[in-house]
């Protein structure tokens, strides 16, 4: 037969261990734990930085594809602007825990993860960037000619922005 003990007397009886490790939580001692410490905090800034430019390098090209009026046809906007969705809406979480699955537990799984949530982020913002100038062009050079201008359907080889005349 199993003792039930009222909840009332575990609060009272274990206030007592409470208080105790509470009082060696303050003031904090990092003196055993400092260099573990700056070796994380180390390590998280090169794998912030490392994602953040493999993820912007991987989105400029996917940008580039998922903007509708430099994509080569409707079927490669359409299968690019997909997987950006779908790069978007998995969050960096599950994506970091499949990382880990599939290459083990490490920054190299965390930097992995970053670079694909970032890739999704920068190619979005791109990819609205892009069909967003190149309508401020369209409109610039209609304005300027007095004539409507046929939209654009793909990019030039080198884009050179003159922003002096978009204001």
């Amino acid at each position: 037969v199993r003792s039930r003990t009222p909840l009332k007397h575990v609060v009272v009886t274990s206030l007592g261990e409470v208080v105790e490790i509470s009082s060696r939580l303050v003031p904090p001692d990092f003196t055993t734990a400092r260099d573990g410490l700056v070796e994380g905090m180390l390590q998280s800034i090169a794998v912030a930085f490392i994602a953040t430019f493999l993820g912007a390098f991987l989105a400029f090209p996917l940008g580039l594809l998922a903007a509708r009026n430099v994509a080569a046809n409707r079927a490669v906007y359409a299968v690019s602007r997909l997987f950006l969705v779908f790069l978007r809406g998995i969050p960096e979480l599950i994506v970091a825990v499949l990382f880990v699955s599939a290459i083990g537990l490490g920054p190299i799984a965390g930097t992995f993860a970053l670079v694909v949530g970032t890739a999704g982020f920068f190619a979005k913002l791109i990819a609205d960037a892009v069909e967003e100038v190149r309508a401020q062009l369209a409109e610039r050079d209609a304005r300027d000619s007095g004539r409507a201008v046929a939209p654009l359907r793909r990019a030039p080889d080198a884009v050179v922005l003159d922003t002096t005349d978009l204001a």
